[in-house]
């Protein structure tokens, strides 16, 4: 996405590339779900993530549900195929569009990742 113009994180290519991206990272091997990701739509795969969410990870009610989701994903669950090296998190931003100076050398790229990633994921739920 080369351009000369600053894009921002709401831009609509920004967005459905994430989408894409999100999209691509959903795996449902080794669960007993009632489709595989072939057979299921974007809205199923979601909320069927969610669901996997809940049932692993959302016993810590001091959390939001974002928060939760957040630190669910620093576990790197097998349901959820995320980027976790700097490297590569760093290649996936600026392949959405997004401009990654101001977070080089910076711990809080992953969780900028990942609060992406969860945007996303609540839009393609609804």
């Amino acid at each position: 996405m080369a351009t000369n113009r600053k894009t921002t994180t709401t831009s609509k290519e920004v967005r459905t590339a994430i989408r894409k991206h999100v999209l691509e990272c959903i795996c449902f091997d080794g669960y007993d779900t009632l489709k595989t990701e072939d057979q299921a739509s974007d809205k199923e795969k979601v909320l069927t993530l969610f669901d996997i969410h809940s049932k692993e990870y959302q016993h810590n009610n001091r959390l939001s549900q974002q928060q939760s989701f957040v630190e669910w994903c620093k576990g790197l669950p097998s349901s959820f195929n995320i980027e976790f090296y700097d490297y590569k998190i760093e290649e996936t931003l600026k392949s959405f569009g997004i401009d990654t100076t101001a977070y080089k050398g910076n711990d809080n790229m992953f969780d900028f990742y990942l609060n992406l990633l969860y945007r996303e994921l609540m839009f393609l739920s609804k």
